[in-house]
């Protein structure tokens, strides 16, 4: 909170973090990736290993627009933490 121009510290803690919990490496957090694309990656991370992730699930999800995860998951990749797979489905590439 800002009070003139003096910015007024607050501390927080976090609550509930009880197992299941998933761990996400420093580098991730303290790189140079967006916010956005952070948190694409954690939402991914979080889900088990076996687990399929479609484009439009992560747009509801994350609650933004296709843009936006377009753009997030095209960091991720291009900085190398995700790779995308496409499969072949009666002949033709999803």
């Amino acid at each position: 909170l800002f009070r003139g121009k003096l910015m007024v510290q607050q501390n927080f803690k976090l609550k509930n973090k009880l197992p299941p919990f998933t761990q996400i490496p420093n580098d991730l957090i303290t790189g140079p990736l967006s916010p956005l694309a952070k948190a694409t990656y954690c939402y991914l991370a979080s889900r088990p290993d076996e687990w399929d992730f479609w484009f439009n699930n992560i747009v509801t999800v994350m609650h933004v627009g296709v843009s936006s995860a377009k753009k997030a998951l095209k960091e991720l990749v291009d900085s190398g933490w995700i790779e995308r797979q496409q499969t072949r489905t009666g002949g033709r590439w999803g």
